[in-house]
């Protein structure tokens, strides 16, 4: 489709990566909500806790789960495979939290919270590539009123819907969950002393899904700080997001501001031409000697001056003109 549309090498490859995007959180947000809206906890958070230990989970939920951890698994070899963006590293951060958290989560049966989380982030991971990718296509007005949806239920989903989980985690597992230890095969409490040994019990779901699981407050700020760190993840890329928002509203064109220069490598940055303008400068500085010799070998060459616009600003004109100023400053390649 991009080459299609017309689109060079380096915004081809990056218009498929945002297609894939695309196209899996399209199905993947559409299955969790399928299985959100469907189960008994729909649009009510306290009820997200009740059942626990329960191990009985559908089929339909055990598949969307492993999928979407194998997904997330991935990611940490595609960020690395991809060229780097300017978040790399909070990218990193949050592939590594976010397996964590999944992995845990299946280990202890905490299935309606996984599929709630999943849900108000997929939608807001839907439609941010769908806005590159109306960018790459240079469909600005539509790449700009997707970005206004993307940033609207960013803000709904991630900062009102997810703080308000967090929430229900800090004030209703107390008492959904009764603290204690329960058998992981009938879900019976077993004990109501939930430490029954230092550390070793947060363990136990992970060595044997029909041994002891434990509930206290140490497993609830586990869990609940793991949410709170990819909360604040999400509130630094926000801040992102509000500085292209800003950029819309100004020029009308939307830029995110992790990405890299999608040019292809031979066009010249704005950074490069305040180094030849510097340099430029800096000849000028010479001396009026060598100014002269420098018209006469321009005139025994045949090429055309560069011309100066402004307060020292350089008029890059055709490729006549840009190749005398890379000869001028010791930068023209060798042929």
């Amino acid at each position: 489709m991009a080459r299609r549309s017309g689109l060079k090498k380096k915004a081809a490859i990056r218009l498929a990566e945002q297609a894939w995007m695309a196209i899996y959180y399209g199905f993947f947000w559409c299955y969790g909500m399928y299985l959100w809206s469907h189960s008994n906890y729909w649009l009510d958070f306290k009820a997200v806790w009740s059942n626990w230990p329960s191990r009985e989970m559908t089929v339909l939920m055990k598949w969307y789960l492993l999928t979407q951890l194998s997904f997330w698994m991935q990611q940490l070899l595609v960020i690395h495979v991809e060229e780097k963006r300017k978040d790399h590293y909070q990218m990193l951060c949050h592939h590594i939290a976010t397996i964590s958290l999944l992995t845990s989560a299946y280990f202890y049966s905490f299935y309606n919270v996984s599929n709630v989380v999943l849900c108000l982030m997929d939608i807001v991971d839907l439609l941010l590539p769908v806005a590159k990718m109306l960018k790459y296509l240079k469909y600005e007005t539509a790449c700009n009123v997707a970005f206004g949806a993307f940033v609207s239920v960013w803000l709904v989903t991630r900062h009102i819907a997810y703080p308000l989980l967090c929430w229900s985690i800090f004030k209703d597992v107390p008492d959904q969950m009764a603290y204690g230890c329960y058998s992981g095969a009938t879900a019976e409490m077993t004990t109501t002393n939930g430490y029954p040994d230092n550390w070793g019990h947060l363990l136990g779901p992970f060595k044997d899904l029909d041994g002891p699981i434990c509930m206290n407050r140490r497993v609830k700020w586990i869990f609940l700080s793991f949410l709170l760190f990819l909360q604040g993840l999400s509130l630094v890329w926000f801040a992102m997001v509000i500085r292209v928002l800003v950029g819309v509203l100004r020029t009308g064109n939307a830029e995110d501001t992790r990405s890299d220069d999608e040019e292809e490598a031979e066009v010249e940055t704005e950074g490069q031409v305040r180094i030849t303008r510097r340099r430029e400068i800096a000849k000028s500085s010479i001396g009026d000697s060598s100014s002269s010799s420098e018209a006469s070998f321009r005139r025994s060459n045949g090429s055309h001056p560069v011309r100066s616009r402004g307060r020292g600003g350089i008029r890059l004109g055709d490729q006549s003109d840009r190749k005398a100023l890379l000869g001028r400053i010791g930068c023209d390649k060798p042929t």
